[in-house]
């Protein structure tokens, strides 16, 4: 069985990989550096000496600028999701993806595929039906002693948060 492992809130737990958004971050980053020399040159000889230099080509040149920075944005924002982070502290209990494979985006597929189920362990929450003759006597907040069979009938001590109020006519027992 694969080792266990336990992740904090907002600690990676995966990063993937996808060439194509690598290729036009560089792409976008040349693109804004370039933009962004020609606009400030502009801008420079127009304030020095705006006889010299339409202003119209300078806001030209600001908006290439500017297109050429929203763009670089878009693609880092993408490539943000490429890290993927634990939504809370856990353990992961299955993995549906190995190293190296190839996966779908999820953006673009109608059915995309999970890639791990994390589990919180701290604290374990418990459902547990009770009879309804009892149901009433059980309150928010009231400490009860659970006893596991599965764990050689070791009991632990925990505290009520809250009640379904609801009722199971088949099994007659209160969630």
């Amino acid at each position: 069985s694969p080792k266990q492992q336990w992740f904090l809130l907002g600690e990676t737990i995966a990063v993937l990989e996808n060439p194509e958004l690598q290729q036009q971050q560089l792409k976008w980053k040349a693109e804004t550096k370039a933009k962004k020399a020609n606009y400030q040159r502009l801008n420079s000889v127009y304030e020095k000496t705006p006889a010299l230099t339409n202003i119209q080509m300078v806001e030209n040149a600001e908006v290439e600028y500017l297109s050429a920075k929203a763009n670089l944005d878009a693609i880092n924002n993408r490539i943000g999701f490429l890290s993927i982070e634990a939504p809370f502290s856990g353990i992961i209990t299955k993995r549906f993806v190995d190293k190296g494979a190839m996966i779908q985006s999820g953006l673009s597929q109608s059915n995309p595929q999970a890639l791990f189920v994390i589990q919180e362990i701290n604290p374990i929450r418990l459902i547990i039906p009770v009879p309804e003759s009892d149901a009433m006597g059980i309150q928010k907040g009231m400490e009860v002693e659970v006893t596991l069979p599965e764990l050689s009938g070791k009991s632990f001590m925990a505290k009520v948060s809250r009640t379904s109020n609801a009722f199971d006519p088949m099994s007659r027992t209160c969630l």
